[in-house]
This record gives structure tokens, sequence and C-alpha cells, in this order.
């Protein structure tokens, strides 16, 4: 791996963790919008899928740690990884197509991969690790999921128009 590429991921990675601990934006009890997200977006976006698996992966991670959130840790890593993985894989096959749908992909993605990766892989590592009905982790999960694919879809054209800058 290249210096510069490296070096580009370790702040994806930091900026994911600043945004997400710096600047939470509560919203309902224990749930706030996680700015975080737009750098999963953003990352996989311009860098492609294994900048967006670093920065969900490692950024979690490093979240987690310094906010000593160690109850779902497991789960939202995993999670995230996995929707960095994807909307990475997606955005390098829609950036050549047109507008209307090449959006309409892209977000359609966002929002399987946000369901996949903070409902269904979380709830499942949160019932396999703590003995949690699933049930009750898939309600409980359903809010993170709305609120964090708001942030992804707000973020969407961010991603955008940091594109076309980073490719001048």
């Amino acid at each position: 791996m290249k210096t510069k590429t490296l070096t580009t991921i370790s702040l994806g990675i930091a900026l994911y963790v600043v945004l997400s601990y710096l600047i939470p934006i509560r919203v309902i009890g224990n749930y706030f919008l996680c700015l975080g997200y737009v750098i999963l977006v953003v990352y996989p976006y311009i860098y492609g899928k294994f900048a967006g698996l670093a920065v969900g992966f490692f950024g979690t991670l490093l979240y987690c740690i310094l906010a000593s959130s160690y109850n779902g840790m497991v789960g939202w890593v995993l999670g995230n990884a996995f929707i960095g993985f994807v909307l990475g894989m997606v955005f390098d096959k829609t950036k050549k197509m047109s507008n209307p749908l090449k959006a309409v992909i892209d977000i359609a993605a966002m929002a399987i991969s946000c369901a996949i990766g903070i409902i269904l892989i979380k709830s499942l590592t949160e019932t396999i690790l703590f003995r949690v009905p699933i049930l009750v982790r898939l309600s409980a999960n359903s809010v993170p999921f709305v609120m964090d694919l708001i942030v992804m879809v707000v973020a969407y054209p961010v991603a955008i128009l940091f594109d076309k800058r980073a490719r001048r």
C-alpha cells in the first residue's frame, strides 16, 4: 500500500472519530445524529471499498474506545465496516452512470447497506454476545438505522462535490 493511500485512509479514520465524538447531535434519548457517517459516505465514494471498510471498521472501533461505549462495539464495528465496503463497491459501479439513475441506486445502496449493517449485523451480534432476544435488538436498532441513514443521504451531495475536487 502506498504511503499516500495509507495517510489518506488514516485521515478519514481520524475525521470519522472526531466528527462522531466531538459533534454529537442528540435527537431522542440516547440516540443522536452521528456526523461520522458523513465520512462513511465520502471516503468510499472517493477512494473505494477498502477505504470505506477501513473507515467503518477502525473509525468506529476508535470512537467506541474513546467514548467508552463497549456494549454495542462489536456490532457497530462490523456493521459500519460492512456499510463502508458495500458503499465503496456500489459507488465504483455507478460513478459513470447518468445522474438521476445513479442517485437512486446510490441512495438505495445506502438504505440497504445501512439496514443490513445496523439492523441485521448489529442486532445479530448483540443477540449472540449478550443473549438479548433478536426482536428486542431489531426494534432498538431501527432508530439508529433511521438517524444514520438521514446523515448518509445528506452527506451524499458532499461526497459528489469532494470527489470532483479530489479529481482535479
